[in-house]
This record gives structure tokens, C-alpha cells and sequence, in this order.
């Protein structure tokens, strides 16, 4: 009894001291964001008001929603109500609720540990969020809330404790159990701090009730419980045996097949990493999967995409990229956006999944991706890289020299006979590829493609891929001759 006393004591110090001036903007910030989520008759207005009252929390929501992760359109949103009406109140809530958490979070004194939880929170989210959608759990939105939380002593310990977090990470790497540590440590388990600050902040019915320790009555807890699982299995490797263990329980409780959950599970974690590098919160430390095997050093990093990642046809947008291209070269000289905005116009006008420009270096020796864009993005910026002195010439070096489109492996045609590297890297499917030339003479290549999502290539995207690269080349060319004396 006597130290059940002392426990709540160490506790009940810690919530005082996160919930004090040490963390004011994060306990404020969240707890009226939830008060508001919590009324079924909130306005726009009202979560509008919370978030306008932070001017760094304003700034950074509003660049998130004009990032195409969240904005597949492409309307250009320059005010919290705009984003809440184009978005819907539930996703600028909980893009609100991930700023306040990350922005609060990055500054504390373990940095390594903070950015490690950050990760699995949102990786751990992502999973319940997508598993929750397909009817599993119902309240999706809710779900990834809870989810996101559900370590929120964690971080609020990390981004505070400095004697404390010292030991207590001395403790673990001397092979102590997680759980062990904190108990010798603290005096208590830091899932009881965050139960205390989840009642001391009202973040929400859900949250409370995943965190019973008793959840197999509750699917919900159940499943977000699983995903955090998840999100701190894979770390270990995709093909590690928790994993699998992990995948089993949740093929278990949605109903869905064993096969669907490995490649949900994969593809969720994608998305995971792409909102991580959104939020600036260390999507490196969330594993790709294994699917990207290694074969003899170099990578086939095809892998199962979610819906809301993949970028479909959109003339309109075409049209709008084409016409800001010809205005650059009217208004500024300035060639590293007008490649980007190319590439957009590729990605999100198009729809391929991946976009890049590779330029051509050490005298014609060799062609590396220089700008990339969509799916996989780090993995094809690191893997694009193709000599040009090889003495068959690969598909590269003879777009480069004639100049001309190419689509390799279109219906009806037998696929060219291409260098095994390169297959091996790019994975194998059908690819566009186009080179950008200033005065005649070929200096880069745009490529495209569709592998993650598996789509087929057709004719229209094909020629409008060449157009955003003749569009480049001729921008190019007027910039060259409006910088030349």
C-alpha cells in the first residue's frame, strides 16, 4: 500500500509537470481541439478559431494541405476555412492534432527517442486508420486519433525527461525489458502517464478505452493495440516472425485473408513514411518493406500502393501546369522549378506513380536522377544511376542520342532487350522516357511509370509525357537565349 502511494505520488508529480508550463501549447492546443470534436454541432468556425489562435500551427496546417498528399486536386488553399471546406472538418483535425503533437515533441532534449516514438505513433495510426475503413472498426477518423496518441506519455516523458531519459535509456540498452526499465526507473509505467494525461487533457472516449488493459471486447482497442504492435515489429525486419504473428491476429480480427494483410500492411506503411517526410518527423525510421530484395546489390522495390496514394489523369491540371511552365519563361530564369514543375504535371496530371529528371554528368559518362518525384521517391533518387559508356549502348544513351520518346514495352511490341541492371532496379514493368535537350543537343531524360500501383500505360498519357518534355526543352531554350549577351 505503502508503495502504491509513492507510485501515485511520481505519477501524479509527472502529469502536473507536462500539463504545466513546460508543455502549455501542446495540452492547450489538443484539448481544444478535442472539445471541439467532441460537439456534434461544431462549426467550421470554432476549429477554424482554435487553429488561427497559433500563428506556427496556422502556417504549418495550411502547407500540409496544399501538399498532394492531402490535396489530390490541386486547389491552391490559403485559409483554415478553405482547408476545413475542401478537406472536411474530421482531416484538418487531425492534421491539427499531428502538428501540435510533432511540433512540441521535436524540440525535447532526447531527440533520437522522440523521433523513433513520433514514427511508430504515426505509423501505428496509419495502419488502425486504413484497417478501420474497411469496416473493421467503423469511426476511421477517430480510430487514427486514438492511435496517434496512444504513446502520448511516452513523448511528453521524452520530450521533457533529461536525468530521467538518460537512465531510463541506459537501462533498456543494458537489454532490460521496456517495461522493467520504467517501473526501476520512474517508480511506474509510462502507458499509466499516458492514461493520466489522456483523462487530464479529455482527448476522448476512444483513447481511454483502447487503453484498458482488458480490450477483447473492444475491436477498436484491439486493433490499434495490434497496429502499434505492428509499427514497432517491423523495425525488426518485414519477414521477422512478430510480424507475421502480428499480421496473423489482425487477418484474424478484420476477416480479412492472411495474403490482403501482408500487402495492406505494406502499403499502409508507404503511406506512413510519405506522412512522416510531410510533417518533417523522421520517415526513415518507419522500414520499407521487404519487398525491396536485394538482387545482386541493386533493388526491385515494386510494392503494393493504397488507393489514396495513387494520382490519376487530370487534364485539367495538365493544362494549368503547361501554362504556368510558358509563363516562367517569360517571368523568371529559373530551370530547377520549371523541371519540378514539369515533373508535377507528369505525377499529379498524368498519373504515374513515379516521375523523375535525370541529368547527364561526368562528360556524357554516366546518367543520374537529379529531381523525384511521387511513390518511392528516396529509392529511385538513390537507386537512378546508369553509366553511358557501356559498350552496347542502353536504352538511355539512345534516347539520348535519337532524341526521340520511347516507351519501352508497349502492348503489341516485344520489350526491348534491356541491360539486367536496369531491370533489376526499375523493377521490370513498362516506362516512358524522353530526353530534354537546350540547342539542339540532349542533356537529361524525364522517366515515368506506374509500377507500385501496377497500372497499365496507354497512348494519351504517352504523348502527353513527350508534350511536358518538348514544353521543358522549349522553356529552356527561350531561357538560354534571354540569358545570352
Amino acid at each position: 500500500m505503502k508503495e502504491q502511494g509513492k507510485l501515485a505520488v511520481s505519477l501524479d508529480g509527472w502529469i502536473e509537470k507536462l500539463k504545466g508550463h513546460d508543455l502549455p501549447v501542446f495540452g492547450r492546443t489538443v484539448q481544444e481541439i478535442m472539445n471541439v470534436s467532441d460537439k456534434k454541432d461544431s462549426s467550421f468556425s470554432e476549429l477554424a478559431k482554435v487553429i488561427l489562435q497559433d500563428a506556427s500551427m496556422t502556417v504549418r496546417v495550411l502547407k500540409l494541405a496544399n501538399a498532394v498528399h492531402y490535396n489530390h486536386q490541386g486547389y491552391a488553399i490559403s485559409t483554415i476555412s478553405r482547408a476545413i471546406a475542401l478537406m472536411g472538418f474530421e482531416q484538418v483535425r487531425n492534421l491539427s492534432l499531428t502538428v501540435a503533437l510533432v511540433d512540441s515533441m521535436v524540440k525535447g532534449a532526447n531527440r533520437e527517442q522522440l523521433n523513433l516514438e513520433l514514427a511508430r505513433s504515426i505509423h501505428a495510426a496509419t495502419q488502425a486508420r486504413n484497417f478501420a475503413k474497411q469496416g473493421l472498426a467503423g469511426a476511421q477518423e477517430e480510430v487514427f486519433v486514438a492511435a496517434l496518441l496512444f504513446h502520448v506519455g511516452e513523448l511528453a516523458f521524452w520530450s521533457l525527461a533529461e536525468e530521467e531519459g538518460g537512465k531510463l535509456a541506459e537501462a533498456m540498452r543494458r537489454g532490460m525489458t521496456k517495461a522493467k526499465a520504467e517501473v526501476a526507473v520512474l517508480g511506474f509505467q509510462l502507458k499509466q502517464l499516458t492514461r493520466g494525461l489522456a483523462q487530464e487533457w479529455r482527448l476522448g472516449e476512444t483513447l481511454l478505452d483502447s487503453l484498458e488493459n482488458d480490450s477483447t471486447s473492444n475491436p477498436r482497442g484491439q486493433l490499434i493495440a495490434l497496429c502499434h504492435e505492428l509499427a514497432e515489429a517491423t523495425e525488426k525486419g518485414w519477414h521477422h516472425a512478430t510480424v507475421k504473428e502480428v499480421q496473423q491476429k489482425l487477418a484474424k480480427l478484420s476477416g480479412m485473408a492472411g495474403v490482403e494483410v501482408v500487402e495492406a500492411t505494406q502499403a499502409n506503411a508507404l503511406v506512413a513514411r510519405r506522412i512522416c517526410r510531410n510533417f518533417g518527423a523522421g520517415s526513415g525510421l518507419i522500414r520499407p518493406p521487404d519487398v525491396v530484395a536485394e538482387q545482386g546489390g541493386e533493388a526491385d522495390i515494386a510494392v503494393a500502393v493504397a488507393e489514396e496514394e495513387i494520382t490519376r489523369y487530370d487534364p485539367t491540371l495538365q493544362l494549368n501546369i503547361l501554362r504556368d511552365m510558358l509563363a516562367l519563361g517569360h517571368e523568371r530564369q529559373d530551370f530547377n522549378l520549371l523541371v519540378e514543375m514539369a515533373l508535377e504535371g507528369i505525377h499529379r496530371g498524368i498519373g504515374m506513380d513515379r516521375a523523375l529528371f535525370a541529368l547527364v554528368g561526368q562528360g556524357h559518362q554516366e546518367i543520374r536522377a537529379k529531381y523525384v518525384i511521387g511513390l518511392q521517391s528516396q529509392q529511385m533518387l538513390e537507386i537512378f544511376y546508369f553509366p553511358l559508356a557501356a559498350a552496347q549502348p542502353n536504352i538511355f544513351q539512345e534516347a539520348l542520342s535519337s532524341k526521340q520518346g520511347v516507351w519501352v514495352g508497349k502492348p503489341g511490341q516485344t520489350f526491348l532487350d534491356l541491360d539486367p541492371g536496369i531491370v533489376r532496379k526499375l523493377g521490370g514493368a513498362a516506362f516512358y522516357v524522353m530526353p530534354v535537350m537546350v540547342g539542339g543537343k540532349s542533356f537529361g531524360i524525364f522517366y515515368a511509370d506506374r509500377l507500385p500501383s501496377g497500372r497499365p500505360l496507354d497512348q494519351q498519357s504517352f504523348e502527353n509525357f513527350e508534350y511536358f518534355a518538348l514544353q521543358t526543352s522549349m522553356v529552356l531554350d527561350h531561357i538560354t537565349r534571354r540569358q545570352k549577351p
